[in-house]
């Protein structure tokens, strides 16, 4: 029962990945979910947690560019 539990929240939360996806991209279009929006989700929770990661400890570095 457990095991069934876990596919029910993980297609609700693929379900939810798609959906956000969609109302990124504008109205009356979808998103099927697979591997490739999974990546691109992964990458972006990378970077966020990262930033954070490196705002909390100063390790930031900026750099203008005046051209």
């Amino acid at each position: 029962m457990k095991k069934e539990c876990i596919e029910i929240d993980k297609a609700l939360d693929n379900a939810n990945k798609s959906r956000i996806e969609s109302k990124k991209v504008g109205d009356k279009l979808y998103y099927l979910y697979n591997d490739e929006l999974e990546y691109k989700i992964q990458q972006k929770l990378i970077v966020e947690r990262d930033l954070k990661r490196s705002l909390k400890m100063k390790n930031l570095k900026y750099y203008i560019n005046l051209r």
